[in-house]
């Protein structure tokens, strides 16, 4: 009896979600697992990870916790939206007794998210957890590989990298500011983004973390509160000039009303202080 043919019975006849199987497409299930209504959803542009840890949940234990309940929405309603929008609105109910007993799933879960995934759940009634992500073309896998001699030359797979620092040369463009060497943003940068993604800089500075995003491909966006640092960030950008790295950008600069002139606050603060210690060794 081919699978066409012996579709009805094992509908008809089957445990839980063995039918889903035969079907192979997505559906609204109900009942045990069989009784299905088809939903269009299109998952083409994505992929998912499973994580399965190193014991199983039995289906009699993930339904002992369960307390029966009418949800407030469908989930045929739910799934409707953008994935981004499903995180707190589609539940799995096996997850709120069985992550106090299983402290590794949450754990697993929060990775997940924190790993780029745009949804991640527990699948079905465990152990298992499952993160939805974008899928990355392999055009922009090849061209966002890191060169495997220069990872091995330069120990970047080391807790601690021995990087030398920015050296005090008179005249340099960061002088006077804590700038940390390029080579940290670059290792960072290629080991955990691909090109054309875009990198944040909470912390701005002198805008190396930028700098080194544009000229590796990828996009990136800097918050400063000190707006005198601006003209040392447009230098290092080459903001108004007409290339940076060989490649035309465009910026946008957008300058908030609460803003600070710290660097001059500090050295106001800072002679001032001098001319305290200087009046008390007089004495």
């Amino acid at each position: 009896m081919t699978i066409r043919i012996a579709h009805p019975y094992v509908i008809k006849y089957s445990i839980a979600d063995c039918a889903f199987f035969i079907n192979n497409k997505a559906v609204f299930a109900s009942d045990k697992g069989a009784v299905f209504q088809d939903i269009n959803i299109d998952l083409s542009l994505f992929e998912i990870i499973i994580i399965h840890p190193n014991f199983s949940v039995s289906t009699a234990e993930a339904y002992s916790g369960i307390k029966p309940k009418n949800p407030k929405e469908s989930i045929k309603n739910i799934i409707k939206r953008p994935i981004s929008e499903w995180k707190n609105t589609l539940i799995n109910d096996f997850e709120e007794h069985l992550f106090k007993k299983y402290t590794i799933l949450p754990k697993i879960k929060k990775e997940l998210y924190q790993q780029g995934a745009i949804y991640a759940a527990m699948s079905g009634s465990g152990s298992a957890i499952f993160g939805i992500f974008k899928k990355i073309p392999k055009e922009l896998k090849e061209a966002s590989k890191i060169d495997v001699n220069e990872y091995q030359k330069d120990k970047w797979y080391l807790n601690v990298w021995n990087i030398t620092n920015v050296l005090p040369i008179n005249n340099r463009l960061e002088k006077g500011i804590a700038a940390f060497p390029e080579e940290i943003p670059y290792r960072l940068i290629k080991l955990f983004s691909y090109k054309g993604e875009v990198v944040l800089d909470p912390f701005m500075g002198s805008g190396t973390t930028l700098k080194v995003a544009i000229q590796l491909g990828r996009k990136a966006v800097g918050y400063e509160i000190d707006i005198e640092l601006l003209e040392v960030v447009k230098k290092k950008l080459g903001i108004n000039q007409s290339k940076l790295v060989g490649n035309n950008e465009e910026f946008e600069i957008i300058i908030r009303d609460d803003v600070k002139h710290l660097r001059t606050k500090l050295q106001e603060r800072v002679k001032n202080l001098r001319s305290v210690t200087k009046s008390r060794n007089k004495k």
